[in-house]
């Protein structure tokens, strides 16, 4: 499939819905400004990507969708719902995963990771909840402290 897009829309903020492939194996799917895909910024953050692309592997990328902001956020979720790539299944965002939280249950936790931990809950559903994909997670609700 080719997608194309104008310089107009480069300029005007165009998203898209990426895959990365390793040896024809899809490993993640994300979204981000076309201008930015092969930058891998939050690919990069994702623990389990830092570990799979350690081997120096070549990694294709495939742009599967373009769009605004929302749309792609949105279709870059039910990709990965449905196609489950390995780093956004077991992996997490390490950068936010250093951030203070607030959870419902009245605690504060020094991080989603010990959030997690503490309350039987996977992190990348805490990090998806915080990002707005999730209205609660297990019941819980958490905001930045």
């Amino acid at each position: 499939m080719s997608i194309q897009a104008t310089a107009s829309q480069l300029a005007a903020g165009l998203w898209c819905v990426y895959d990365h492939h390793i040896n024809g194996d899809h490993i993640y799917t994300g979204c981000c400004r076309i201008d930015a895909v092969y930058v891998m910024t939050e690919a990069r953050n994702n623990t389990a990507w830092q570990t799979v692309t350690a081997s120096d592997q070549p990694i294709t990328i495939s742009i599967v969708a373009l769009g605004n902001k929302i749309d792609m956020m949105r279709q870059s979720a039910a990709r990965i719902r449905e196609r489950r790539p390995y780093c956004n299944i077991n992996g997490f965002n390490a950068k936010g995963a250093q951030k203070r939280i607030k959870c419902s249950n009245g605690v504060t936790y020094n991080s989603q990771l010990d959030a997690a931990k503490a309350l039987g809950i996977n992190q990348s559903q805490i990090s998806r909840h915080l990002r707005g994909e999730f209205t609660h997670v297990k019941g819980l609700q958490f905001t930045w402290a």
